[in-house]
């Protein structure tokens, strides 16, 4: 399985007005308001299971590395 970016969210409390002449084809461009509904529209990639497992392991308290 591979991980890849393809969001920018724009966050705070004032967002400027962004113009760009071309959405890139890899990139998604959203403001904080769209981020859930754009979430609940991707596809599952990851079977109940999966899911379950990922949640598992990053619950534990030795999962993460505190500096």
């Amino acid at each position: 399985m591979s991980v890849r970016s393809c969001v920018v969210v724009l966050t705070g409390s004032f967002i400027p007005e962004v113009t760009y002449r071309q959405m890139p084809e890899d990139v998604m461009v959203l403001d904080r308001m769209d981020l859930p509904r754009w979430f609940k529209k991707r596809p599952a990639v990851l079977s109940p299971d999966e899911v379950e497992g990922i949640y598992e392991i990053a619950r534990r308290s030795t999962t993460w590395k505190w500096s």
